[in-house]
């Protein structure tokens, strides 16, 4: 109705897991090659950072590695098989140091989107999915707007032969992945971020419904302006907007793609508006807003496999 009520949302003092956290590309230099400069000026990384991440906060710690990524440049570059698998250390030396110095034998759940799933979809397949010790003490890895694919009809067996994707709520040791689409987003869109290999479709679990279906989700965006329709604007000055119940999502299958079809529940009355982030962009889907789209619904899902491994 165009309300707005404040929330505090703290932070879990003992969190009984961990997570670790690998930011998508923002460095948007003209340079196929990240420099040096992002230790020094941060800005963007902190920026995604809290958007993305750190509401996890309120049930597991957060750790959120620097690496040296590849800029959006970078992929076309004819140096980009190296810079990924520098990128790809640089995470793997930040886990290795995070596991001797920081863990302390707690379960960890691995976030990542777009290039930080690719990065954590190596670390799983280099570190986790052949090593039963590791595979036991992984809540889950939620691989936002990556390249997880799975045997058509199977839970796994594609990119991974031992990590299955998640179906319930309770189940850890699986992947959540999944890439957005709205409704006007073209076939040539949906086949890059939502194709797979012959005889694979790409993984999309819905975190709002990992058994499949349709399902209400609770969006969480980084405050960026107001969020109500023309005319119906309220101050906002948290730094955080929930719209919870404003959305559905639900895994959509063709013969050239597998996405997470995003819709408005356009309930009589409502009065809040995202337009704008349910809004096919041209190249990308609803890739550059995903994780807020479904933020609550992870941050839920995640504490309920905590609570799981417990």
């Amino acid at each position: 109705d165009g309300s707005v009520e404040t929330q505090d949302v703290g932070r879990d003092p003992a969190p009984s897991f961990d997570c670790f956290y690998v930011y998508p590309t923002v460095n948007l230099t003209s340079s196929a090659e990240s420099d040096e400069a992002m230790a020094s000026d941060p800005a963007a990384e902190l920026a995604v950072v809290r958007a993305q991440a750190a509401r996890f906060s309120q049930v597991c710690h957060v750790y959120a590695p620097l690496y040296r990524q590849l800029t959006l440049r970078g992929f076309g570059s004819s140096r980009s098989a190296e810079l990924s698998e520098r990128a790809y250390e640089d995470v793997r030396y930040a886990f290795e140091h995070y596991m001797a110095q920081w863990n302390e034998g707690r379960p960890v759940l691995l976030i990542g989107h777009s290039q930080g799933s690719f990065v954590l979809l190596q670390l799983l397949d280099r570190e986790f999915d052949d090593d039963p010790d590791m595979r036991a003490r992984l809540v889950s890895a939620m691989l936002i707007g990556g390249r997880t694919e799975v045997p058509e009809g199977k839970d796994r067996g594609a990119t991974f032969e031992n990590l299955p994707a998640c179906t319930s709520d309770t189940q850890t040791g699986c992947i959540v992945g999944f890439n957005s689409a709205a409704t006007d987003t073209t076939h040539e869109d949906l086949s890059r971020w939502g194709g797979a290999a012959q005889g694979h479709d790409r993984l999309c679990t819905n975190p709002a419904a990992l058994a499949g279906g349709k399902a209400p989700l609770k969006s969480i965006f980084a405050n960026q302006g107001s969020f109500m329709k023309p005319g119906k604007a309220a101050a906002v000055s948290t730094p955080w907007v929930e719209l919870d119940g404003l959305l559905e999502g639900e895994c959509v299958h063709d013969a050239h793609s597998t996405v997470l079809q995003v819709t408005a529940s356009d309930a009589p009355g409502d009065q809040r508006d995202v337009g704008d982030r349910i809004k096919s962009v041209p190249g990308w889907g609803l890739h550059i807003s995903e994780v807020g789209l479904t933020q609550g619904n992870l941050i839920e899902l995640a504490r309920s496999q905590g609570a799981a491994m417990r």
